[in-house]
């Protein structure tokens, strides 16, 4: 269950609700394959790896799983470890924490 709530808005409209929906795309034909709704005061770094994690849960074991490419709220330390066994491109932020 998600909740709609005031977040950081990148229109400066601190006065309106937000509600984040994540959204997975096929390589080659960019049509969305995986939507997942996020509250809106969520962070990008958490609910990356949430969404990789719940999207990737849908192959079996022999499967071969997707390559994920993902903008720098991805990389972290503990997103690498959860990664770790799973093939993906991101980029390294300017500002690491």
């Amino acid at each position: 269950m998600i909740t709609i709530t005031y977040g950081h808005s990148k229109d400066h409209r601190p006065d309106l609700k937000q509600a984040i929906l994540g959204m997975i795309c096929a390589n080659r034909t960019s049509i969305p394959i995986y939507l997942g709704a996020i509250s809106g005061n969520t962070s990008d770094k958490t609910s990356l790896p949430e969404i990789a994690a719940t999207y990737l849960a849908q192959f079996e074991a022999d499967d071969e799983t997707p390559i994920l490419i993902a903008d720098s709220a991805l990389y972290g330390a503990e997103n690498l470890r959860s990664l770790s066994t799973q093939q993906w491109v991101s980029r390294v932020p300017t500002n690491q924490q």
